[in-house]
């Protein structure tokens, strides 16, 4: 849990379309084609890598260590020097979560901004990092409309930041990121939280039951701790799994092995849903 109270400075908040514009941003504002150079620690989200790449930006990483994918190595990461350190957590595609004394650990030892890509925090039990930002002038926070607020065709995301910060992202952001249909439809949902709230409970308590079925499923070799609303689980025999998985397209599963080697990305869907999975593991795996 990231403990403490702060405000939220609204200087220091800037909409975006989606997060993925507020990376493709921050690449842009901070970062000097050729130069400059980003760190990212795989498993991690790709779009980190794609857009430094795009914008002519060095990628290092530096891979996350443990079990579960969940040990920064904060020494190795704060000495590259990087522009831009990128943190996921919750992790996508793992789901697991980093403590939150290695990340403030890298913002105190790095001299460029840490980006913390916060898009399944509302379903994890940790706080938001955002609350610390005004603490530490080179945190920046990330969000998303799109996965527990379940709005991704909106197109909404929100960087926090240090008002400086925000004021750079601002000067080259689109001025017209952000419509007014997008923000009359994000003000309706703003007012709807006791509701995401039970929908959360929900949600955790059935992702709790497809951990366990899962764990129990003689397909399944390993079931990494997931904070998110889907489930990385290690396959006993990922090959058939995978040759099955393309015939089966009502299946809420994906091959994961270009990121985790023998892994099935697996979806939270309705209980009908995940009684499927479980029977397609069973009879393929």
């Amino acid at each position: 849990m990231v403990e403490g109270r702060a405000s939220i400075d609204p200087e220091g908040v800037l909409f975006t379309a989606g997060s993925i514009a507020g990376i493709d941003l921050l690449v842009r504002c901070f970062c000097e084609p050729g130069e400059d150079r980003v760190c990212i620690s795989t498993p991690t989200f790709p779009a980190f890598a794609q857009y430094a790449r795009f914008h002519g930006v060095e990628v290092v990483d530096v891979p996350l260590e443990g079990r579960d994918f969940n040990v920064l190595r904060t020494e190795a990461m704060s000495a590259l020097g990087a522009k831009l350190t990128f943190v996921c957590t919750p992790n996508n595609p793992v789901g697991t979560t980093v403590a939150a004394e290695q990340v403030l650990e890298l913002v105190q030892r790095s001299r460029g901004l840490v980006v913390v890509d916060e898009a399944y925090v509302e379903l994890a039990d940790v706080g938001s990092f955002a609350r610390l930002v005004s603490r530490y002038p080179n945190l920046v926070v990330l969000r998303t409309f799109s996965k527990a607020w379940g709005l991704a065709g909106l197109r909404a995301g929100v960087v926090i930041a240090a008002p400086d910060v925000v004021h750079t992202l601002r000067i080259v952001q689109d001025p017209f990121a952000c419509t007014a249909p997008v923000q009359a439809a994000l003000a309706r949902e703003l007012h709807r939280v006791g509701e995401l709230r039970a929908v959360l409970a929900r949600l955790r308590a059935e992702r709790a039951a497809l951990v366990a079925a899962l764990t129990r499923s003689p397909a399944v070799e390993y079931v990494y701790p997931t904070s998110t609303n889907f489930v990385l689980v290690r396959l006993r025999r990922p090959d058939a799994v995978y040759a099955a998985l393309e015939r089966e397209p009502d299946v809420f599963a994906a091959n994961a092995h270009a990121h985790v080697p023998g892994t099935l990305k697996i979806s939270m869907g309705r209980p009908d849903n995940d009684a499927r999975l479980l029977s397609f593991l069973q009879a393929h795996g």
